[in-house]
């Protein structure tokens, strides 16, 4: 019963939630990475893999990611705000 219930965890731990971000403002885009800043806390969030070419630069979106912390997290998916 507790190596089930560990498997459980473990499982759920390497799934993760997806984060989101509701406006931010892509900064730079390089062929690796993109840099968008948070309208709202003015956070900065690098993402190194994922769909990277989903998003262009100087354009507002709504963000999906994995990942924790600001940096080297992987972006699954954009939604076009605004410019």
């Amino acid at each position: 019963m507790k190596k089930l219930i560990l498997v459980g965890f473990l499982a759920f731990g390497v799934l993760g939630f997806s984060r989101f971000v509701k406006e931010c403002h892509v900064t730079s885009k390089t062929s690796k990475s993109v840099t968008c800043k948070s309208n709202e806390s003015e956070k900065t969030f690098q993402f190194t893999s994922g769909r990277l070419s989903s998003v262009s630069s100087g354009y507002t979106y709504k963000i999906y990611f994995q990942g924790n912390g600001y940096r080297g997290l992987r972006l699954t998916s954009a939604k076009l705000l605004a410019d």
